[in-house]
């Protein structure tokens, strides 16, 4: 997972709005700069969840608008919570694919450690 298909994110707030930026060159790469389209998020569950991206005029940044409080929500989203997103399928409605990564904190020495759910259920299957 490090390819134009995907990038880490975390959830924040800006101006009191709950937005999803997406990163320049991940929206270049694939085709998505002009910001206004329809799109797919498949959550951890498999469940579809249709959005929409909007363009911020002001910098050209594409967002997820239409869609993603309803996502976020569902999915127990906080400020901070960091996340992936992986593009599974470029079409006319594109396909992301979410994967949730989740923070531990060691309280003795404060470190804190990635746990890819989907890292450790590859290694799982593949012993098994």
């Amino acid at each position: 997972m490090g390819d134009e298909n995907t990038f880490t994110s975390s959830l924040q707030i800006y101006f009191h709005v709950w937005l999803q930026f997406l990163p320049k060159p991940f929206t270049r790469s694939n085709g998505l700069s002009k910001g206004c389209c329809k799109m797919v998020l498949i959550d951890q569950k498999q469940r579809l969840w249709p959005v929409k991206l909007g363009r911020k005029k002001s910098d050209n940044r594409v967002y997820i608008r239409s869609g993603w409080h309803e996502f976020r929500v569902a999915n127990g989203l906080k400020e901070g919570d960091a996340f992936i997103f992986e593009l599974i399928k470029k079409c006319k409605t594109p396909i992301m694919k979410f994967h949730r990564k989740f923070w531990l904190t060691n309280k003795v020495h404060k470190v804190r450690l990635f746990i890819y759910l989907f890292y450790f259920h590859f290694h799982l299957n593949k012993n098994f």
